[in-house]
């Protein structure tokens, strides 16, 4: 039972970092440009937590 809990926290793990850089993305792009700034220094701030976060965002934006 204790396995399998642990394996559906990392599948939602999985599955919520492969989902970020995308909202991510479209929430900067829709942004005003007041508060495209502060969103962007926070969304680098958290995917700057995580290397491997940082590497599905690069290639998100490309």
């Amino acid at each position: 039972m204790e396995f399998e809990n642990k394996e559906k926290q990392i599948e939602a793990t999985i599955e919520k970092s492969n989902i970020i850089p995308g909202i991510a993305k479209k929430m900067i792009e829709n942004a005003p440009e007041s508060f495209k700034y502060k969103l962007i220094e926070n969304v680098l701030e958290e995917i700057l937590k995580d290397p491997e976060m940082l590497n599905r965002f690069r290639n998100e934006l490309k």
